[in-house]
């Protein structure tokens, strides 16, 4: 029966006496921790050597790959050296001698056998296990936690050093996520896009100002401002590096960037792209400098056929600033039945905000003017993976003026006034003949006003 259950014993690790390595190591003590410490040593120089090579010099992912996985092969062997070392300082009896011999060691006595089965194998595989993760947590801190990062950040890096235009998008459009936010403010990374900036794939150049942006990265302002004023460059990419300027909130660039939208317009009023960029890169640097020039386009476009994008950024940007000086130019698109219901519906909107209490009349004439039916469009803008942001709201475009002067009513000190307004408010509501949403939003301002007295 006891030769039945020694047969059934669980050796430590596999007999390493077969391996001629370990064999050698084994044959002293001194022989094992001389060599243990050899290879503790040489992981660290490894460790840090990789860390060199990943933060400098690769532009190869699989490769990287290839040696993070082969270090890591090198660590679970480094560990084992390391628990072999350990054990043949902690455990009692005759532990070395069996790890040297394997099935050949006979225990001499009872004695012998007991001590041997005391401390393993369970205690060394423990042992082993300690060892693994006390050699990567300290063969990563060697490498200035390279090894870690790489997983998060080092591997996008790499990827937008690569040769491959595939591997440069495909690292940007990564970065482009709000879930890799924490990557932005990584100092390498940063440093990378400045240099992509000028990449000759167009696409990764947007790609590398739009995250430039997002991150603010400072350093990359100048390069930026010298894509978006080269003329010969994709309008996309240089639209996309106007954006970014906004975000960093660049004051330096915006005299270049009037400069720039005056140019374009004079050329092609149709300007989808770098006319709106410009606009809403004074929105994102809360800057009213553009408020006039904005206005003055809007003029224009009065005239001759200008882009949508004009329009809705141009509407959306006098509203947000507070322009009250755009008011009047609002109310001449309100007038003109010549242009598309879509675009008055976009100065009506903005009136909401830029009206003033001098225009009151002017705008309850235009609701009078205005069929009850008249909805306007909802409208949106976007970038790469940002949320949609809609510009107002599925109005009838009465229920802007209602809107519009309702603002006013509330703000207003002038409690005659108010009541005036109260009422031609309040009769709109009470309209059964009125649009059901105009009449909701009457009711809405109605009761905001009983509240506020």
């Amino acid at each position: 029966m006891a030769k039945e259950k020694a047969g059934m014993r669980i050796e430590i690790i596999p007999d390493v006496y077969t391996l001629g390595l370990f064999k050698r190591t084994l044959s002293s003590r001194k022989r094992l921790r001389v060599t243990t410490l050899i290879a503790v040593l040489c992981t660290w120089l490894l460790f840090w050597l990789l860390s060199q090579f990943l933060l400098y010099m690769s532009v190869w992912p699989t490769v990287n790959v290839i040696l993070i996985i082969s270090l890591l092969g090198i660590v679970l062997f480094t560990a084992y050296l390391v628990a072999l070392t350990i054990g043949d300082i902690i455990f009692l009896g005759p532990w070395r001698e069996k790890m040297q011999q394997g099935n050949r060691f006979v225990p001499a006595t009872v004695e012998e056998e007991s001590l041997l089965l005391k401390n393993k194998p369970f205690y060394f595989i423990l042992l082993w296990f300690a060892a693994i993760i006390g050699m990567f947590f300290v063969s990563d801190l060697v490498s200035g936690r390279v090894v870690s990062w790489y997983s998060s950040v080092g591997s996008l890096l790499t990827s937008m050093r690569s040769t491959s235009v595939e591997d440069r998008r495909s690292a940007l459009n990564i970065l482009t996520n709000p879930l890799k936010e924490k990557a932005w403010n990584d100092a390498a990374l940063r440093e990378q896009l400045v240099k992509v900036l000028g990449d000759e794939d167009p696409e990764v150049s947007a790609l590398a100002s739009y995250v430039s942006g997002r991150a603010q990265v400072v350093e990359a302002a100048q390069p930026l401002m010298e894509i978006a004023k080269n003329g010969a460059l994709n309008e996309h990419v240089r639209a996309e590096a106007v954006t970014a300027l906004g975000r960093i909130d660049w004051k330096p660039a915006r005299g270049e960037l009037l400069k720039i939208m005056d140019e374009t317009f004079l050329n092609d009023s149709q300007n989808k792209e770098m006319i709106p960029a410009i606009i809403y890169a004074f929105y994102e640097m809360n800057d009213s400098l553009a408020i006039q020039p904005v206005i003055n386009i809007l003029e224009e476009c009065l005239e001759k056929k200008c882009s949508d994008e004009i329009y809705q950024y141009g509407f959306f940007y006098l509203k947000l600033r507070n322009a009250t000086q755009g008011a009047a130019t609002a109310l001449k698109y309100i007038d003109r039945q010549n242009i598309p219901l879509k675009t008055r519906c976009l100065a009506a909107d903005s009136l909401r905000f830029i009206a003033e209490s001098g225009y009151v009349s002017d705008m309850k004439i235009r609701f009078d003017r205005t069929p009850r039916e008249d909805a306007c469009e909802d409208v949106y803008r976007k970038y790469h993976q940002e949320a949609a942001v809609m510009l107002f709201e599925h109005d009838p475009m009465r229920a802007l003026f209602v809107r519009a002067i309702g603002n006013l009513m509330l703000k207003s000190k002038d409690v005659r006034k108010r009541q005036a307004d109260y009422d031609w408010i309040w009769v709109i509501g009470s309209d059964e003949k009125e649009n059901p949403y105009t009449r909701k939003v009457a009711e809405i301002y109605t009761r905001a006003m009983n509240e506020k007295k």
